[in-house]
C-alpha cells in the first residue's frame, strides 16, 4: 500500500499551483508520487480510494512509475480484473516523481463487450446467409467467410482467413480498385459495387457483382468492410444451331403443316405414310427448338426456312 503525505489542503508538493487546483477538482482519483513511492499529493477521490486499492493494481502502479521514470515519457496503461482500471502516466518536473490519473472503466468495458457479442450475432446471422458473404478489413484481407463466399471463390474455407480478396477477384475494371482505396482511405463510408471475376478455376460461378460496405467489425479496432456477392446467372446455353438448309422432304412436310394440315393429308400429298411425316416432324421439331407444330412454324419461319410463307389472301 502507498503511503499517504499529512497534509493535502496547502501543500502541493511537487506541483504547481494551477495543476494541483485543476487535479483536485477531477471527479477521478489523481496523485503524486515520489521515488520511493511515497503519494506527495492526492485529491479526495485518491483518499477515498486508497484503503481499497487491489495488490494487483498496486503492482501495477509501480511498474509504471518505473517505465516513466526510466523513459521519462507518460503513460497509459490498462489493468485486467474487477474492477478494470485506465492509468495515465507522467514524469513531474521534480525529480524522481510522477503523476497518476486512475479512471475506473469497468463500465465501459462491459458497455463495449456487450457491443462486441451483438455484433458477433449479427455477423453470425448474416454469415448464416445463401448468399456470398465474407467480413474483411478496410485493406481486403479476410476475417470471416461464409460457405458460399468459399464456393464462388473456389476456395476451401479454412484456407480463406488472412488472403486477400484481391488474390482471388479480378474486378473487370482494373482502375476500380484504386478508386475505392482512394475513397475509404478518406473516410468514405459509402457502399461500392463492381462487377468481378473469381480467380480459381474451381469457382463456382464465372462472374459476380461484388458490393463493399464499410462497417464496424467485433475483431477489428477499426472499421472493416462487408462484403456480399451476388453471383451473375451463368449465360443460357445456345439453342440448337439452325440447319443451314432443309433435304427436299423435309421442306415439303414443313411447307404442309404450315398450311394447317394433319399428317394423314400430308401422307396422301407426298405419297408418304402417316408415320414417315411425323418423324419428320420431330426431327424437324428437335433441330429447330420446337414444341409443338405451331412452335415449329414460327421458329421456321424466323430462319427464312419457309418460303412464300405466310400465304398470301386469295
Amino acid at each position: 500500500m502507498f503511503s499517504l503525505t499529512e497534509d493535502h489542503s496547502s501543500d502541493t508538493g511537487p506541483l504547481g499551483v494551477d495543476l494541483a487546483a485543476f487535479l483536485a477538482e477531477l471527479p477521478i482519483a489523481a496523485a503524486v508520487f515520489d521515488a520511493a513511492e511515497h503519494v506527495r499529493w492526492s485529491n479526495e477521490p485518491f483518499r477515498r480510494l486508497h484503503p481499497d486499492i487491489p495488490e494487483p493494481l498496486s503492482d501495477a502502479l509501480r511498474a509504471a512509475h518505473e517505465t516513466v521514470r526510466h523513459t521519462g515519457r507518460t503513460l497509459v496503461r490498462d489493468s485486467a480484473g474487477e474492477p478494470t482500471w485506465r492509468t495515465y502516466h507522467f514524469p513531474m518536473p521534480e525529480p524522481g516523481h510522477v503523476g497518476s490519473v486512475l479512471l475506473d472503466i469497468t463500465g465501459l468495458v462491459d458497455a463495449q463487450r456487450r457491443v462486441r457479442q451483438w455484433r458477433s450475432r449479427t455477423l453470425d446471422m448474416m454469415l448464416s446467409l445463401p448468399l456470398p458473404i465474407a467480413a474483411c478489413r478496410l485493406h481486403g484481407q479476410i476475417v470471416e467467410a461464409n460457405p458460399p463466399m468459399a464456393e464462388f471463390l473456389g476456395q476451401d474455407m479454412r484456407s480463406l482467413r488472412g488472403v486477400t480478396l484481391t488474390e482471388l477477384l479480378r474486378p473487370t475494371d482494373p482502375a476500380v480498385l484504386d478508386k475505392i482505396g482512394r475513397t475509404l482511405r478518406a473516410g468514405g463510408r459509402a457502399a461500392y459495387r463492381f462487377s468481378a471475376v473469381p480467380l480459381s478455376e474451381r469457382a463456382s460461378g464465372s462472374a459476380g457483382s461484388v458490393t463493399l460496405q464499410p462497417v464496424p467489425h467485433p475483431e477489428l479496432d477499426a472499421s472493416g468492410l462487408l462484403v456480399v456477392v451476388v453471383p451473375e446467372p451463368p449465360a443460357a446455353e445456345p439453342g440448337p444451331a439452325p440447319p443451314a438448309e432443309l433435304a427436299e422432304r423435309e421442306r415439303r412436310v414443313l411447307e404442309e403443316v404450315a398450311l394447317g394440315r394433319p399428317s394423314t393429308a400430308i401422307a396422301r400429298s407426298l405419297g408418304m405414310t402417316a408415320d414417315g411425316v411425323n418423324y419428320h416432324l420431330a426431327r424437324l421439331r428437335d433441330r429447330l427448338g420446337a414444341t409443338n407444330r405451331t412452335a415449329l412454324v414460327a421458329a421456321a419461319y424466323a430462319r427464312g426456312l419457309l418460303r412464300g410463307w405466310p400465304p398470301s389472301a386469295g
